[in-house]
């Protein structure tokens, strides 16, 4: 996963960007739960899949960042990175099992 935002970071000359996606605000570390090799899946963990409009079957997860991925991302280039939370239940930003949804911001 953390490759891709070394090449987000040569992408976005001097912006930045918001990400969301599975997090484990609970955790340190990244939570490895399948990768490719060259037999193809290896699960480390029973298979999980989050919902996706257009397979039914839903997407795999690979991994549920932790907290490092924080340092991960400036290790990628970005120079700052943070989660924040956002809530609003006028505007429909809530989650099952947290008042709010976390999101990724790194600006270059």
């Amino acid at each position: 996963m953390f490759p891709i935002w070394t090449a987000c970071c040569a992408c976005f000359a001097q912006g930045g960007l918001v990400s969301t996606f599975p997090f484990n605000p609970g955790g340190r570390e990244t939570e490895v739960k399948a990768r490719e090799t060259t037999n193809g899946t290896e699960f480390l963990n029973p298979p999980e899949c989050h919902g996706d409009p257009i397979n039914p079957k839903g997407s795999l997860v690979y991994q549920i960042p932790g907290w490092d991925i924080l340092e991960k991302m400036r290790d990628a280039g970005w120079s700052r990175v943070e989660m924040v939370m956002r809530i609003s239940a006028e505007h429909g930003v809530i989650a099952a099992d947290m008042p709010g949804v976390f999101a990724l911001v790194a600006t270059q």
